[in-house]
């Protein structure tokens, strides 16, 4: 079994080593979260979409996407590369530095999270509002009325196509029942 190198200091490795933790991480949480998704049922009778589809493609996509930044930053971490080649500045084409991207890494990581630990509480359209929301202010550094706004129209759509056109039941919040709603 070949041993990870032992990062000197300044040289940027232990952010390397980060990128691989937390992309290995999303990696297993997108995994949990299409599995968990299939005991929504993902179809129902007569041909109709389950509660389980949105929840298994979103699954998916973060276990495919992050799984190819997992082996992406494995293999710059294992070959001791620089994230960007070729950029002497260590900044990114948007004007980041390395710990910026770090820091964006882990505060869309504790997003996430948060975003799951609240969904069943607060409902799927809720909580990926909040979440779009959060990421856009917080990451992208939009205006929190820009940030709501593409939140509003994330969230708008997610409803249009799956709760209406394709009928599928999104998984609700705790206290609809509580306040006269369905679940």
């Amino acid at each position: 079994m070949r041993r990870l190198p032992i990062p000197r200091p300044g040289s940027g490795a232990p952010a390397q080593y980060g990128q691989v933790v937390a992309f290995g991480v999303l990696t297993g949480l997108g995994g949990a979260v299409a599995v968990a998704a299939l005991s929504y049922g993902v179809w129902l009778d007569e041909g109709r979409v389950g509660a389980g589809l949105l929840p298994l493609v979103l699954g998916l996509l973060l276990l495919l996407t992050c799984g190819a930044l997992f082996a992406a930053a494995l293999r710059r971490a294992l070959t001791r590369r620089s994230p960007a080649p070729g950029t002497d500045s260590g900044t990114d084409p948007r004007g980041r530095t390395q710990a910026e991207r770090v820091r964006n890494l882990r505060v869309v990581f504790a997003l996430t999270l948060a975003m799951v630990a609240v969904l069943p509480y607060v409902g799927i359209l809720v909580a990926f509002g909040g979440y779009v929301t959060a990421v856009a202010t917080l990451v992208e550094r939009r205006p929190w009325y820009a940030a709501l706004a593409t939140a509003a129209a994330v969230v708008a759509a997610v409803h249009l196509v799956f709760g209406v056109l394709l009928g599928v039941p999104l998984p609700g919040w705790t206290l609809t029942p509580a306040i006269g709603g369905a679940p």
